[in-house]
């Protein structure tokens, strides 16, 4: 097994910020085929010799939208540990893809919580795609 062993290893995770607002726009008689949630996302990729961390943020809803019943946003920080000679953009990619259910679950979970709406869970995506195409990865070398 050890010829398969991954050079990035995940640490753990921390969640900094977290936020849910019930959107006084929202009216009910206007939705007909569900929920009108917008998502925006970004990472910020630091690099550095002693902390290698990945920030994924999301940003669901918007507020003049009246499909769309709250907004809410949140922030995770993963950090990881690096070894090898493997491709630094391999360690990038995959940091963010394996970060992107433990966003994806918390973000349900305060839906869920509210009590107000039906969970909204965010739909199974190329999260690097995603952010590649939205021109929203930011890398920071410290080293």
């Amino acid at each position: 097994m050890k010829e398969y062993e991954s050079a990035l290893r995940f640490e753990g995770y921390v969640v900094p910020r977290i936020n849910f607002k019930f959107n006084e726009s929202f009216d009910i008689e206007e939705v007909d085929d569900g929920y009108d949630v917008k998502l925006d996302m970004k990472a910020t990729i630091v690099n550095s010799k002693d902390n290698n961390h990945i920030i994924l943020e999301a940003f669901l809803g918007e507020n003049d939208n009246p499909t769309c019943p709250f907004t809410a946003e949140a922030a995770i920080i993963g950090y990881f540990s690096y070894k090898g000679n493997e491709d630094i953009a391999l360690y990038q990619s995959n940091g963010i893809a394996l970060l992107f259910p433990y966003l994806r679950n918390l973000l349900s979970e305060i839906t869920l919580k509210s009590n107000i709406f039906p969970p909204y869970i965010l739909p199974a995506i190329n999260v690097v795609k995603f952010l590649e195409n939205e021109d929203n990865i930011t890398i920071i070398d410290e080293e």
